[in-house]
């Protein structure tokens, strides 16, 4: 979080940004359903983004606090509201190239494939060092597994990029679409109440998170692709070899990740005036509890098939 500003909060903890600045530096569109400002504030940028859907701001602020728990760099963000728009106010990282942030989508370097396996053919193409990819492999694996237990629904091809100058990897950034991004608090309490939990996350997950670990790999659910990666034996080659070295580390990463401690996540909340009441926090907390159960069965039964 930004952890600034806080004189400009309102009685919801959210930044007054018109208090700030009246006027944006630079409006834009580009790419997005969204309106962006970007700000100019005590010489640092910053970008605020108007929700599209509820809590989308708190969804963006749970996934910073997530990755901080794990180590994993992020966007930082913070709650915010502009000329009567609730939003996210997220500090510059793109090195102050708000024009032209200098950022390689993954998308657009020439390859077709969002997976995994084609990123690091194309960093060994550019003769990056085995160590900085091995880096940015356990981020993406880290970030994906994120992913998965949170049912990020919008992990698609422009947000995930790399930095153009050295090819190492962004923050994490763009997170809203986790939770189900479920449209209005009906349609959650129905969740939440359902006797059918598995049925409606298929049905709400949706099908934007393309990314995946090897081409090829076209399964909807990103859960059995994971397990697929990591215990499926495939071709042998260098560059398999390179992210198979990381895959190894993925079931005590996915440990890792099944301790997240959300009673902390909702309080550092609470510590700037972002108060959640009891369903919300209990809506999170379940869809990601649900996920890891749904990954430790299929972890099991694909062992089991495998005689591990």
């Amino acid at each position: 979080m930004i952890y600034k500003f806080n004189k400009y909060r309102d009685k919801h903890g959210y930044i007054k940004l018109e208090e700030i600045k009246k006027e944006p530096l630079l409006i834009s569109v580009h790419g997005s359903r969204k309106d962006k400002e970007w700000f100019l504030i005590d010489g640092e940028y910053y970008l605020f983004k108007g929700n599209n859907g509820p809590l989308e701001e708190i969804k963006e602020l749970i996934n910073e606090l997530m990755a901080r728990q794990l180590g994993i760099e992020n966007a930082q963000y913070d709650a915010a509201i502009y000329q009567g728009r609730k939003g996210v106010l997220t500090l510059d990282f793109t090195k102050g190239k708000i024009v032209n942030p200098m950022l390689n989508y993954l998308c657009e370097i020439n390859i077709l494939s969002n997976d995994l396996y084609t990123y690091v053919v194309f960093l060994c193409s550019r003769g990056i060092s085995e160590e900085k990819i091995k880096e940015n492999i356990k981020f993406w694996l880290y970030s994906h597994i994120l992913d998965i237990f949170t049912c990020q629904k919008d992990r698609h091809f422009k947000n995930l990029s790399l930095f153009d100058d050295t090819l190492s990897h962004t923050p994490r950034y763009d997170s809203a679409g986790s939770f189900l991004s479920i449209t209005n608090y009906s349609k959650m309490y129905n969740f939440v109440s359902s006797d059918s939990k598995d049925i409606l996350i298929e049905r709400y997950r949706g099908a934007r998170t393309k990314f995946r670990i090897f081409p090829g790999d076209v399964t909807e659910n990103s859960i059995d692709e994971l397990l697929s990666a990591c215990f499926v034996p495939r071709k042998d080659s260098y560059i398999f070899n390179l992210i198979k070295e990381v895959l190894l580390l993925v079931p005590s990463m996915i440990k890792t990740v099944s301790q997240m401690d959300f009673s902390s996540l909702f309080y550092e909340l609470s510590e700037v005036n972002i108060i959640l009441s009891d369903f919300y926090k209990d809506y999170f907390e379940l869809i990601f509890k649900l996920r890891i159960e749904e990954y430790e069965k299929k972890e099991e039964v694909m062992k089991k098939s495998l005689n591990i």
